[in-house]
């Protein structure tokens, strides 16, 4: 049965093409979300729920998951919902990671209802 809150809500989730991504897809999809999944390569996608769209995305690197939000934005006016499935592989310590406080200010914006246009800094 559909859950009434979910309805008309928009979602991006990434690593959406396979796997458990593509089981939140359907989950979210059948439920009325508006859904915008992304991979980095595109296979294995196939465009078979309602309120989909495919969009790459390399969310390793920033302009990539900037072009992502925005994308999204423009489509539905903005995010409700992030799932953040993509598998992302990582050699070294956490301190060696210097992409993850990059991408704090993108989740600030998703989380915060993103729209179009607004300033999402490199952190």
């Amino acid at each position: 049965m559909p859950r009434p809150m979910l309805k008309n809500k928009v979602a991006v989730v990434t690593g959406g093409s396979r796997g458990i991504g593509k089981a939140v897809v359907e989950v979210l999809s059948d439920n009325g979300v508006k859904v915008v999944a992304c991979s980095k390569s595109g296979r294995g996608f196939v465009h078979e729920f309602p309120n989909l769209i495919f969009k790459k995305c390399d969310v390793r690197c920033y302009s990539s998951v900037t072009k992502l939000v925005d994308f999204t934005a423009d489509i539905f006016g903005g995010v409700d919902i992030l799932i953040n499935n993509a598998g992302v592989v990582h050699r070294g310590g956490v301190e060696e990671r210097p992409v993850v406080p990059r991408f704090r200010p993108v989740v600030a914006r998703v989380g915060g209802g993103a729209k179009r246009g607004e300033d999402v800094g490199e952190g």
